[in-house]
């Protein structure tokens, strides 16, 4: 990964995640002239292909944070079940973070699961959000917003 500082013109090397394909990036929205976290959601490994030139994202995810600052250590904070495809992630207020996935390990059609942390992704719980429609969150206020079936659903982290 490589950052840009605001007073250079060329990109300088920031943290290394080796053997990871990047699903989504994130940070945490801290008042100015505080350390800010930074929050990769990957797959471990590298790409792997079905005969194509696609990704088939068949494999374990991981969640890792570094510090904002020059030459952070970067911490792994949590490895997903293999059985769950990692799509999106959202980073909140006060250590709220969430993970969406794919769950294909039931019977039928695959069901939408959300993994969150309350505490800056020390332990983490899921949701089965069965078949959503579509979503937002709302950082600021900690808040996802869903569609099921027509119905929009509020959910408050």
């Amino acid at each position: 990964m490589y950052r840009l500082p605001w007073d250079k013109a060329q990109f300088e090397p920031d943290v290394v995640l080796p053997d990871q394909v990047v699903v989504r990036l994130g940070s945490t929205e801290e008042p100015p002239g505080h350390t800010y976290s930074i929050y990769a959601l990957s797959r471990l490994g590298p790409q792997q292909t079905d005969g194509d030139q696609n990704d088939n994202g068949k494999r374990t995810g991981a969640i890792s944070m570094w510090p904002g600052h020059r030459n952070p250590a970067v911490r792994q904070l949590q490895t997903f079940d293999e059985r769950y495809s990692l799509t999106d992630m959202d980073v909140g207020k006060r250590g709220v973070l969430l993970v969406y996935a794919g769950d294909s390990s039931r019977r039928g059609a695959p069901h939408q699961i959300t993994l969150y942390s309350q505490d800056y992704g020390k332990s983490w719980k899921d949701i089965d959000d069965g078949m959503t429609q579509g979503g937002w969150f709302d950082s600021l206020t900690n808040t996802q917003y869903a569609l099921y079936a027509y119905t929009l659903r509020k959910r408050q982290f």
